[in-house]
């Protein structure tokens, strides 16, 4: 059978080869290499309608790896605008969006057709850094939920969880009411206290004989 696909896609006839390349879909599920290596040899066919068929054995294939990748991004560069069109509308289900930017750059440095143009645009774009608040914000990895014992923990201990308080019924059990500040005793009035001299009775002379007329001494 393989013989004589590769017997009809080497034929001179056009119609020939239409008819071989539109088998190559439904033999791919049966023989992947097989029906990779014909698909390579009818994706750079002279006949527009056997390249397409090609591109249609692509997509039965495994297109993340191997060779099947290798066709689809060498087709995306194709003089062809229908294979181009048709390889790199296969792009995003085989790349990662990192390798899916890179290429799409590199694309667009020869791309001529504005609808392609305009597509390899958009693979290009990226929301974080180009893209509006709004785009920028969606783009944000969501954070990590909470695991719900890990909040019940928290209330129970009175912490509030993320952006809520915690709420009234989840406080500490034997938790009373806040008891009232501690005030300070109020300051007792300063009071002069005896000095020595008075407690011993001692009296200052000058006080007393201040009233008495001075003697005069010979």
């Amino acid at each position: 059978m393989w013989d004589l696909v590769s017997w009809a896609l080497n034929d001179e006839d056009a119609v020939v080869r239409r008819t071989a390349a539109k088998s190559l879909p439904s033999l791919a599920n049966q023989d992947v290499r097989m029906a990779t290596m014909f698909a390579e040899r009818a994706i750079v066919d002279l006949d527009a309608e056997v390249r397409l068929s090609a591109i249609k054995t692509l997509k039965r294939l495994n297109r993340g790896h191997g060779r099947a990748r290798d066709l689809i991004i060498a087709g995306a560069r194709s003089n062809d605008i229908r294979v181009r069109q048709a390889c790199i509308d296969l792009l995003p289900s085989m790349m990662s969006e990192d390798e899916l930017r890179i290429l799409a750059n590199d694309l667009l440095k020869t791309e001529k057709d504005p609808g392609l143009s305009k597509q390899l645009l958009e693979m290009r774009f990226e929301a974080a850094l180009e893209g509006t608040e709004a785009q920028k914000n969606a783009a944000l990895a969501p954070a990590l939920a909470v695991p719900d014992l890990d909040i019940e923990v928290l209330r129970s201990q009175g912490k509030s969880v993320g952006l809520l308080a915690p709420r009234p019924e989840d406080k500490v059990e034997g938790e009373g009411p806040p008891e009232p500040p501690v005030q300070a005793p109020p300051a007792s009035s300063v009071e002069r206290r005896p000095t020595q001299d008075e407690l011993m009775g001692y009296h200052d002379d000058e006080d007393e004989f201040d009233d008495m007329p001075d003697e005069e001494f010979y």
